[in-house]
């Protein structure tokens, strides 16, 4: 979090909602939001080949992200 916040800009979005908040108090609100299988995987798979937006100017892919013991303990993200 603290190279992320070394890189936005004044207008960014996050600076703008999250004003006040540092680092350390960022990284534990997501943490503690529907985002923390970001931080408490524990194995990632690859399912899709990357793609490209309409756009043609952004990437993505989905990945699987191990959140349990069970095979069934998957989290899919793009």
């Amino acid at each position: 979090m603290e190279v992320l916040f070394g890189y936005l800009s004044d207008a960014s979005q996050i600076k703008q909602e999250e004003e006040g908040l540092n680092p350390l108090e960022f990284t534990d609100y997501w943490r503690e939001s529907e985002y923390k299988v970001l931080f408490a995987h524990e194995g990632v798979t690859i399912i899709d080949k990357g793609d490209y937006s309409f756009d043609g100017i952004n990437a993505f892919y989905t990945a699987l992200l191990k959140v349990g013991p069970l095979v069934k303990d998957v989290v899919a993200v793009t």
